[in-house]
């Protein structure tokens, strides 16, 4: 009985208790209206987010939260009211306006990407806060990935991380871009992006060659999807840099395996330069080798056939005799192999 009455008691304290604090919630949320009714934006927006605080029924938290982020925005703090915000599309996502919320977020990233910034404190409008454009562009690319101005949003992004040499974040954008959104101008404008950066990379020195295969496959496709670019000259430019890096970069090869008397080796990197890049100064280079060598032509490592190997006889397996009892098929698998006989018979009756 005691238990009973101690339970009920409880339930009872903890029900006085969340009754208590929506009654504090909602007289924050009294004294909020009227700081906004007064013209102190700034005051309201923070009664309004105690009373977020305090409040244990959903609908006033959110309520709480809509009133404070309209009050920061009126107040010129845009960073707050996006934290206010991003609260309301994690916490309250099927009560709320979610592709406006989205859309409000995305013209905030974009008010502070075009160079305006919140005061740092409210007592000292003067001095500005940090940019906060990368984080709220990434938080509305992790809201909605794909909306009307995600294009767009994506190549400012990757533009930031340029500014900021985040080069391998750039890339991973510019691929996106051009994977989401094929036929749009960002599209173009992410590939074209893409190769500068792969040939930027191929120049300082490429051990693989990655960057610089990277920086040929996409040129030559661009040079075919845009045939009437107005860049096409600095495609045909960057094409003939990076066939003179590749090139380069084999007759190096070549060289390496002509001074440890490789001969084969050398050969074949020579003649993969005058069939693959014909045009560049290290094919008369690879030619001279060739001639001054006596080198014949050897088979590129594509082409190459490996030589057979020594063959052996193949002979049976000798028949070993045996005793063994063979498993019946309707076993129900009961033998998963066979079973030596050893020699146990059963005995008679």
């Amino acid at each position: 009985m005691k238990k009973a009455f101690w339970a009920v008691s409880a339930i009872f304290a903890v029900f006085l208790t969340a009754l208590a604090d929506d009654n504090s919630a909602r007289a924050e949320f009294a004294q909020g209206l009227d700081e906004e009714k007064s013209g102190d934006f700034y005051d309201a927006a923070k009664k309004y987010m105690a009373a977020e605080l305090l409040a244990d029924d959903s609908v006033l938290k959110m309520n709480a939260l809509k009133k404070a982020s309209d009050a920061y925005s009126k107040a010129g703090f845009r960073y707050k009211q996006f934290q206010c915000l991003q609260k309301l599309v994690v916490c309250y996502p099927a009560m709320v306006d979610f592709k406006g919320i989205i859309l409000k977020e995305y013209e905030i990233g974009t008010q502070f990407y075009k160079g305006k910034r919140d005061p740092a404190f409210y007592w000292m409008p003067w001095l500005e806060d940090d940019d906060r454009t990368v984080e709220i562009y990434e938080a509305v690319l992790k809201n909605a990935a794909f909306t009307d101005f995600s294009p767009e949003l994506r190549l400012r992004l990757a533009k930031i991380y340029i500014e900021e040499n985040k080069i391998d974040e750039a890339i991973k954008i510019f691929k996106e871009i051009a994977e989401y959104h094929p036929g749009t101008k960002q599209a173009r404008f992410a590939e074209f992006e893409l190769a500068n950066i792969y040939l930027q990379k191929a120049r300082r020195g490429d051990g693989d060659a990655h960057y610089c295969n990277l920086a040929l496959e996409l040129i030559k496709e661009l040079i075919k999807k845009y045939p009437d670019d107005p860049e096409m000259d600095w495609l045909k430019s960057s094409l003939s840099e990076s066939e003179t890096l590749a090139s380069e970069r084999i007759y190096g090869m070549a060289k390496f395996y002509d001074r440890r008397e490789n001969t084969a080796a050398a050969a074949r990197y020579c003649t993969t330069i005058l069939r693959e890049f014909p045009e560049s100064p290290a094919a008369v280079r690879a030619e001279r080798m060739i001639a001054s060598r006596n080198l014949e032509y050897v088979p590129s490592i594509t082409e190459y056939k490996p030589r057979p190997g020594p063959k052996y006889k193949i002979q049976e397996m000798p028949d070993v005799k045996d005793n063994i009892l063979v498993v019946p098929e309707n076993s129900n698998g009961k033998w998963l192999l066979p079973v030596e006989d050893l020699g146990i018979k059963p005995k008679d009756n």
